[in-house]
């Protein structure tokens, strides 16, 4: 698992994950590595201390507090 830091939160990212994040550190963009098909994208917003996650396809996204763990299962590999 890679972990990449999004405002206050850490965001746990498993391996067949690309990640590419924006300059103002506020967007996070998940692809898939292996074909580059993008998986979702987080936003935080710092006014609120809140993520929101837009997912376009089934992946496992878990959250704990400030500890956020996204999971593309293997079958999509």
């Amino acid at each position: 698992m890679m972990t990449i830091k999004l405002g206050t939160y850490s965001i746990h990212i498993s391996p067949n994950i690309d990640t590419v994040m924006d300059i103002s550190n506020k967007k996070l963009l998940l692809c898939h590595k292996s074909t580059l098909n993008t998986i979702g994208l987080l936003t935080y917003n710092e006014q609120t201390d809140t993520i929101k996650f837009n997912c376009r396809w089934a992946t496992d996204f878990e959250m704990h507090e400030k500890d956020i763990t996204v999971i593309l299962p293997e079958g999509l590999d």
